[in-house]
């Protein structure tokens, strides 16, 4: 009878651990699908969710092993992903002429995807509408590169469009940087995982199988909100002030002037849900998620408040212009894409913040004060919009 007893409850428990790890499996998956959907008109690279979850997993094996680089040349897209580039230096923007026309100011914007898909392209509109044939707008943003990444692109070849202003828009892909340490360079993003696949502890650990793997994956790595940093690494913010300071260096001995931008996404400091409806609100967290496997929601947001601060420091140390947009930016979902990632609308207040940054300075425009005035009505058109 005894013996019976035992079998039953043992055989209750194997069938209550595997409907738990179905549940678990099941959340994995829908939550990683919503996240899909948020981003697969974004980057280009996941044609179906299949891929998608592929190319997370793997990225997250990768990243969460011990040492791990965090920094890859994958996103020198001039040889890692040629396809998805449009032009010979590697950025989204179609093939531009290597020197510029006479009397042009080239202004060329430098980030991840916040750039690439962000107020470069409201900021042409709105230059050619006040100065017609007078500015050409370089988007070099680069979705997922960090700004290490950006500095060598700047570095060994973009510097050759020689542009007369360099505006530096860099955060959000730094936060995941942040999370890894330590790191390192590889030339190669396979070299990751090839160095991943020879570790001979996990190669050829019997106790290891597969079913065993994704289980441990699923509970301890997806769901164990008690193992992610709840504030950025020391180190990481003093590696990201390091790197700006470097980039902003670069450009001025480039003979251009930087210009520096901070960053909202939609999650930043104050009221986390702002004016979201509750299910784009909802489909946000899922996104972060996974976006910064590292991090609790609120060490992600602290930590890209964390580099706006850098920003601004660095600006005022080195006395360069800032374009400051955190708290423009309504928090609806009108304005955003993602949470990552503004909209139309809240991209057309990026620009108009940068356009009264740069005529103010008397970088831009026919004269600073009758510019100035005309560009601080503008934008305070778009940003006290009437909310619905």
């Amino acid at each position: 009878m005894f013996r019976k007893i035992t079998v039953w409850m043992l055989a209750i428990c194997a069938v209550l651990l595997f409907a738990e790890f179905l549940a678990r499996w099941g959340l994995y998956n829908y939550e990683l699908y919503k996240s899909y959907q948020l981003t697969k008109n974004y980057y280009g690279h996941a044609r179906n969710f299949t891929d998608f979850k592929n190319e997370y997993e793997r990225i997250s094996r990768l990243f969460t092993g011990s040492g791990v680089p965090f920094v890859s040349d994958r996103y020198n897209r001039r040889y890692y992903s040629p396809e998805l580039a449009k032009n010979r230096f590697g950025f989204m923007q179609k093939e531009l002429a290597l020197e510029k026309r006479p009397g042009v100011t080239r202004i060329m914007c430098i980030g991840t995807s916040t750039v690439e898909m962000g107020f470069p392209k409201p900021l042409q509109e709105e230059l050619d509408r006040r100065y017609p044939g007078r500015y050409e707008v370089i988007n070099a943003g680069i979705p997922g590169s960090a700004m290490l990444n950006n500095f060598m692109n700047y570095s060994l070849v973009w510097h050759k469009l020689k542009p007369d202003i360099v505006v530096l828009e860099h955060n959000i892909d730094d936060v995941r940087s942040n999370g890894i340490m330590p790191f390192e360079i590889s030339a190669d993003y396979e070299d990751r995982e090839k160095r991943y696949l020879d570790d001979e502890s996990l190669r050829n650990d019997p106790f290891l199988p597969a079913l065993y793997r994704l289980a441990s994956r699923v509970i301890s790595s997806e769901f164990g909100e008690d193992k992610r940093m709840k504030e950025p690494s020391s180190e990481g913010l003093e590696r990201y002030e390091t790197v700006l300071n470097a980039f902003v260096d670069l450009v001025k001995g480039s003979g251009a002037t930087p210009v520096l931008m901070t960053y909202q996404p939609a999650l930043s400091d104050g009221d986390a849900r702002g004016k979201f409806s509750e299910g784009y609100f909802a489909d946000i967290i899922t996104f972060y998620r996974r976006l910064f496997p590292q991090f609790t929601i609120e060490g992600a947001m602290a930590t890209v408040d964390a580099h706006n601060e850098i920003i601004r420091k660095t600006a005022q140390d080195k006395k360069l212009l800032l374009a400051d947009i955190v708290g423009l930016i309504p928090r609806m979902d009108k304005f955003y894409k993602d949470g990552t990632h503004l909209g139309e609308k809240g991209s057309k207040i990026a620009a108009g913040k940068l356009i009264n940054v740069l005529e103010k300075s008397g970088l831009i425009g026919n004269g600073q004060a009758e510019s100035a005035n005309a560009t601080e009505k503008s934008e305070s058109a778009i940003v006290t919009e009437p909310e619905p």
